[in-house]
């Protein structure tokens, strides 16, 4: 039998991973494991930090919120990848590459959810103090801040690459951080309510949900709003040119 047809799918494979391109796999995959961590990891273990009773009545919530957490990493980071792709990539390549990112984040997901699970032991280890459950869950903080670890670097970065190409990159930086203030104020004041349970944010878990949703929902706003202003408004602002 030919070798070929292997040995053009290891090329691609190689080229997907070490390739100009690979930046835009990396991103997706590391948020799409990272949005799993934090939503049914982190959140529970430090809710646990602050009270260990309600973060028990979270805990039956784990797996939903890590399925939660992981669809809306694997969708803002294929779009993360897409606009913070490096300028040598065209648009094409780098739908390719997320393309290629959805199965391996899918597999990377499986221990992300070990760790997140681990994590949401937290509040066991500290009403139990048994030396196996204090072991897993320092196990599953290790690992789960090590994934968030590896998604803010690639996350900056693409951050990095895609404010060096937006025209607005100065406005929008302003109002993307202005949201995030007046987000974190009103959530840390207010401390709305985990859905319909009677279970309250923290003072670290309002300005975590507040990043959150500066970061899922007002920045996306934002560049949308400042891209269709710019198309609409730009050229009557724009001197004329020069002959």
């Amino acid at each position: 039998m030919s070798q070929e047809p292997v040995q053009t799918a290891t090329s691609v494979w190689r080229e997907a991973f070490k390739g100009a391109a690979a930046p835009c796999l990396r991103v997706v995959v590391s948020w799409t494991a990272a949005g799993g961590v934090a939503a049914a990891g982190l959140l529970l273990g430090l809710t646990a930090l602050a009270s260990p009773e309600e973060a028990q009545e979270l805990l039956p919530l784990t797996p939903a919120l890590f399925v939660l957490g992981a669809a809306a990493g694997l969708v803002h980071g294929a779009i993360l990848a897409y606009v913070g792709r490096p300028r040598e990539v065209e648009g094409r390549t780098a739908l390719a590459r997320v393309a290629i990112g959805v199965p391996v984040a899918l597999l990377v997901s499986l221990p992300a959810w070990v760790a997140a699970a681990w994590i949401s032991l937290t509040a066991a280890m500290l009403t139990l103090h048994a030396w196996r459950t204090v072991f897993v869950t320092a196990l599953g903080w290790v690992a789960g801040m090590g994934i968030c670890w590896w998604a803010a670097v690639e996350g900056w970065h693409a951050l990095e690459r895609a404010f060096a190409r937006w025209p607005e990159s100065r406005p929008g930086a302003l109002l993307i951080s202005g949201a995030l203030a007046i987000l974190a104020l009103t959530l840390v004041l207010y401390r709305p309510p985990l859905g319909s349970s009677h279970v309250h944010l923290t003072g670290l878990g309002a300005l975590l949900l507040a990043f959150v949703a500066t970061l899922w929902i007002a920045t996306p706003v934002v560049i949308v709003l400042l891209h269709f202003l710019h198309k609409w408004f730009a050229p009557a602002w724009d001197p004329p040119a020069q002959p």
